[in-house]
């Protein structure tokens, strides 16, 4: 289970890094649409 203050921290280290977070962007957007799929599948889960 990914915790929401977890993922807000993507945004805390951008806003810190500012422009020079673009070298990491393709990997925190992976991450972070990993992120959405496990919580779609834990919906899914839950409503079965």
């Amino acid at each position: 289970l990914v915790k929401p203050a977890v993922l807000s921290c993507f945004g805390d280290v951008a806003l810190a890094i500012g422009p020079n977070f673009s070298r990491y962007y393709d990997y925190a957007t992976k991450i972070l649409n990993m992120a959405i799929a496990t919580a779609k599948t834990d919906e899914k889960k839950n409503k079965a």
